[in-house]
């Protein structure tokens, strides 16, 4: 078995209709411009019954409710900030767009597919240490920065 590797935009897949059986995405989509198109490219080059396993950055996390606003609040080189630049400076300054979601936009927007299921992960805060590992955990399975979702097309 050989495997094929291509370069290609995520907004316009040089690949035929229903060509996989899975289409993986990690820490890509919330950074194109047009994700919504992104996402209804991965839908057509599903096969009908076809899985995908996506992660986006996630609106109701820890990390955009409480920890941004925070930085922004006790943190002089992030007062002037944006939540929209904090959330773009995630992978670096010179990152020129980071997006973020909730499960019901995710559902919205992938309206072909079916069986969804959501769950969370990865705190991004520098000080978890200092957090019992008990209460880090909680916080990364109801409210992590990663918003992984499963499902199937239709």
């Amino acid at each position: 078995m050989t495997a094929d590797i291509s370069c290609a935009n995520a907004e316009n897949l040089p690949f035929l209709d229903n060509t996989f059986d899975l289409v993986t995405s990690y820490g890509v989509l919330h950074h194109t411009p047009d994700t919504a198109k992104a996402v209804r490219e991965v839908f057509r080059v599903l096969k009908p019954g076809g899985k995908v396993i996506m992660m986006f950055y996630h609106k109701n996390s820890f990390a955009y409710r409480i920890l941004f606003p925070a930085k922004r609040l006790f943190q002089s080189k992030w007062s002037n900030k944006t939540a929209q630049q904090q959330v773009n400076s995630v992978d670096g300054a010179e990152n020129p767009l980071g997006k973020v979601y909730t499960k019901a936009d995710l559902q919205k927007m992938m309206s072909g597919f079916q069986d969804f299921k959501f769950f969370t992960g990865f705190m991004f805060f520098d000080k978890e240490r200092f957090i019992p590992s008990f209460i880090r955990s909680f916080i990364c399975r109801h409210w992590g920065w990663f918003l992984y979702v499963k499902a199937r097309k239709k």
